[in-house]
């Protein structure tokens, strides 16, 4: 994710991380609602089928901030965690410093945070270069690709680059619309039927439209090594446009359903016509809230209780120059290293 300190994020801290926070007790299935899921998750997946391929240009703009209680809130979380031995003296300090230098200058104006050229296809392939802009305002070029076989990544201001056969994408894609997170409706869909939980409902038409509301919850999964907690979305589709999102909240489904808490909710979903019959996700908003686990002092970390933290940031991811279905190769999603690139090893 570039610039994660700075987006939306569901930022469950330390403490949840290490947690087996287990999947709430009424998850359970029933057979009737299973088949209805897999019916509705293959609909899913021929929607977008049509568009055997796809390049473009995702810009992705932010403004407002990160409350100065949740800023404030992770500098206590250090100072605890050092004071306990739980960080590395260095390692705290420096988090600390760069906490306490984004209170001192935060500016909710409106910026660009990335500009990225897109290549994907519907097998999986992928190919991007990311043009991001830190937080002090400085430049960064990356590259990303992945070919089916592995995932390489390049830094061309350093000439370093990496080898993985774990598929990662950034949060931010072309299918920011589809996903969850950077994982697609459809795999998240599959994952909380074999192992969590899935709600279908109707909900009222909008003239001639049908619309659909789905909640899935999908369990701590240490496996993926990036999901610690249960996780829930709440989705509604219009089934009769190529079920296109209308509404996406992603939260952690921790306890009761009432006390889920909500830690992004997007909205302001704009489609176009890309194919004949597809309607693509080009444009949204999405905002929420700062999670993370209330510092106390008073209690061991793994007593510490979660807490939401207000968020006035708005992040809006737009698409241009988008083309279809141009027959893309292998090829061109492999990153040639360039002689004398510096390789860093990675666990897979």
């Amino acid at each position: 994710m570039s610039n994660t300190n700075k987006k939306i994020q569901v930022a469950i801290l330390f403490v949840a991380a290490c947690l087996g926070i287990a999947l709430p007790a009424h998850a359970a299935t029933d057979e009737a609602m299973a088949k209805r899921a897999r019916s509705v998750i293959e609909s899913i997946r021929a929607a977008t089928r049509p568009v055997r391929d796809l390049s473009c240009t995702l810009q992705v703009r932010q403004s407002g901030n990160e409350s100065r209680e949740y800023l404030q809130n992770r500098i206590r979380m250090f100072e605890i965690g050092k004071q306990r031995g739980l960080y590395p003296d260095a390692r705290a300090d420096e988090e600390i410093a760069k906490l306490k230098k984004t209170l001192e200058t935060l500016d909710g104006a409106e910026k660009v945070l990335e500009v990225s050229q897109w290549k994907m296809r519907s097998d999986g392939l992928f190919h991007t270069v990311n043009k991001l802009t830190n937080p002090d305002g400085t430049k960064r070029i990356t590259e990303l690709g992945y070919d089916g076989e592995e995932l390489r990544w390049y830094d061309p201001a350093f000439n370093r680059g990496s080898v993985s056969h774990t598929v990662r994408k950034n949060t931010d894609t072309p299918e920011f619309g589809w996903a969850v997170e950077s994982e697609p409706f459809a795999n998240f869909l599959e994952r909380a039927l074999k192992s969590g939980s899935i709600e279908i409902s109707d909900e009222p038409n909008v003239g001639n439209e049908k619309r659909l509301k789905i909640v899935a919850v999908t369990p701590t999964d240490r496996a993926r090594g990036d999901q610690k907690v249960p996780v829930f979305v709440r989705i509604w589709l219009n089934a009769s446009r190529n079920y296109v999102p209308i509404r996406i909240e992603e939260g952690h489904a921790i306890g009761p359903v009432g006390d889920w808490i909500v830690g992004k909710v997007t909205t302001d979903i704009v489609c176009k016509e890309i194919v004949a019959g597809v309607c693509y996700p080009i444009s949204c908003r999405y905002e929420g809230v700062m999670i993370g686990n209330l510092a106390d002092p008073d209690q061991p970390m793994e007593k510490w209780k979660l807490a939401a933290f207000p968020s006035t940031v708005v992040v809006k991811c737009e698409l241009s120059d988008i083309k279809v279905n141009q027959g893309l190769k292998k090829e061109a999603f492999t990153i040639d290293f360039p002689a004398g690139t510096i390789m860093m090893k990675l666990k897979d």
